[in-house]
């Protein structure tokens, strides 16, 4: 007669805890994977917004320069007066990673309702500005907590950059406290 190994038996009670112990490490795999898969998409959709930022600062300057070439040289005094005198729409003003949203209303009413906050994403520093200004110069920046971890800057030449990395809380204090072009940034 064959003897048996006790330990070979399965008994029910036995199975379960196996079948329980890889449900749990299944679990556990599938919450790994959710989170690496969730951090990725979070990752490429910040990488979109700042895209989709960059090309609304760009049109934004360029809208800028548009207002400076009709009014001789001078920039607008308030970024509510593109609205009005350029073809753009309150939605270039709300960067997408940001709480902001959209001005209600349309060309005089958007451009009223754009500075009663939540409406603007970007801070407009080029009103002082006239005629060819230093290069240097940032005419529009955003808040630091937009990206997280920089910032679109527009400058005086019309190139916009993303600041990031080392110092960049630096120039953006700077810009905060009016130093233009920030001293940190050169």
């Amino acid at each position: 007669m064959d003897q048996m190994n006790p330990s070979a038996i399965q008994t029910p009670t036995r199975r379960r805890k196996q079948i329980a112990i890889a449900g749990i490490a299944v679990l556990i795999m599938v919450v790994i994977l959710s989170t690496y898969l969730i951090a990725g998409l979070n990752r490429a959709r910040e990488t979109a917004n700042r895209v989709k930022c960059n090309k609304q600062m760009r049109a934004l300057g360029q809208a800028m320069f548009l207002y400076a070439n009709e009014y001789r040289g001078a920039w607008p005094p308030a970024l509510e007066d593109l609205i009005l005198t350029q073809d753009i729409t309150p939605e270039i003003f709300v960067c997408p990673s940001s709480n902001d949203t959209r001005a209600p209303g349309v060309y005089i009413q958007a451009a009223a309702n754009l500075s009663s906050g939540g409406h603007l994403s970007y801070v407009y520093i080029g009103q002082m500005m006239k005629g060819s200004p230093d290069p240097a110069l940032v005419v529009m920046y955003e808040p630091m907590t937009n990206h997280g971890n920089g910032f679109h800057a527009l400058f005086a030449d019309g190139h916009n950059e993303f600041l990031t990395g080392r110092g960049t809380e630096k120039i953006h204090a700077e810009l905060q406290s009016g130093q233009n072009p920030p001293p940190s940034h050169r």
